[in-house]
């Protein structure tokens, strides 16, 4: 199993729910419930790039793309519960 940092994994996570944020506006109400699916397409090759550039292992990288995705989907579901207000439903950026 390779080394797997929890500082990226948080990192990811936070960069995760910060373009959840900012791009489900855009997205039409039909195509909602796949942010999950597209962010796990994301944050995958994301993490294991990650690892290449600073030279880790890709295979490690790409679980830490993974494991921020799964947490931050579960991170947001919890914050959208608790505080309705600030993690609304129409998202940083409108179409108008």
């Amino acid at each position: 199993m390779p080394p797997i940092n929890p500082v990226t994994v948080a990192a990811l996570a936070a960069i995760a729910g910060i373009l959840v944020q900012t791009f489900k506006g855009v997205i039409p109400e039909a195509g909602k419930k796949w942010i999950p699916t597209g962010l796990m397409v994301i944050m995958t090759p994301i993490g294991a790039l990650l690892a290449l550039y600073i030279g880790g292992d890709p295979v490690g990288g790409a679980l830490e793309g993974f494991f921020a995705f799964a947490s931050s989907v579960g991170f947001y579901e919890f914050g959208s519960s608790v505080v309705p207000g600030v993690i609304n439903g129409r998202g940083w950026l409108q179409l108008k």
